[in-house]
């Protein structure tokens, strides 16, 4: 739009030189004065280009149809049994279907007899639990662990995670979402990073449904959308 305004001054200015010397102008050319005119413009904007500023343009590095999308997965274990928790996940995956190829992965939860289970009952438990996730991560993909001794960070600290591993060339990022205890140190040990929802304690299908809302949320803060305020 700030090329088209130069270039309308620059032509009037040019008509106005031209009317000034149309007399000492060729034949040829006073039977052509649109021509003579957008010559006259169009070298008088020429050097004026330079500096004129391109308008500031926000980068998503990863659009649909433009690079290959984002691979994040959440892999949880346990499954999801409450509708209303099941139907709020569909939602916010049908959404980040838009930003990134998202895929939730569903594992067994051990089961562990034992009310009062020892702690090497436990750690039997956490430890398969474990082997398991590390099986479902795709090469490559950096591990985003939920654990309570975690660092506890914001939508835009997450939204720069993303948009990091997104820049970085090797984007696949894999959230981690335990069972009821916990989950085994091979996997924390394995995160890229451990983070924490808070001191507050969640059921765990509710902290998916909650994990996938911020997941979302990142990937519109990246987008530069209004959903974040």
């Amino acid at each position: 739009a700030r090329d088209a305004g130069a270039f309308l001054v620059l032509f009037w200015h040019a008509k106005e030189n031209l009317a000034q010397r149309k007399s000492a102008l060729p034949r040829a050319q006073a039977r052509e004065p649109f021509l003579v005119l957008f010559w006259h413009a169009k070298e008088n904007l020429a050097p004026h280009n330079c500096a004129l500023t391109p308008r500031h343009r926000r980068e998503i590095p990863h659009k649909r149809g433009t690079i290959t999308m984002q691979n994040i997965d959440l892999i949880c274990v346990g499954k999801l049994n409450a509708k209303y928790f099941a139907e709020g996940v569909a939602e916010y995956q049908k959404r980040l279907a838009a930003f990134a190829s998202f895929r939730i992965v569903e594992l067994p939860e051990e089961k562990i007899e034992e009310k009062n289970a020892s702690d090497a009952v436990v750690k039997k438990a956490l430890d398969k639990e474990g082997r398991a996730i590390l099986g479902s991560v795709r090469r490559g993909a950096a591990i985003v662990a939920l654990c309570i001794e975690g660092k506890q960070i914001s939508s835009e600290e997450l939204a720069q995670f993303l948009a990091d591993r997104a820049n970085s060339g090797a984007g696949d990022v894999a959230f981690v979402i335990g069972s009821s205890h916990g989950l085994s140190d091979e996997v924390k040990r394995a995160a890229a990073l451990r983070f924490s929802m808070g001191r507050i304690t969640m059921p765990h299908q509710l902290a998916r449904l909650v994990l996938t809302e911020q997941i979302y949320r990142a990937c519109t803060i990246n987008a530069g959308m209004k959903y974040h305020k």
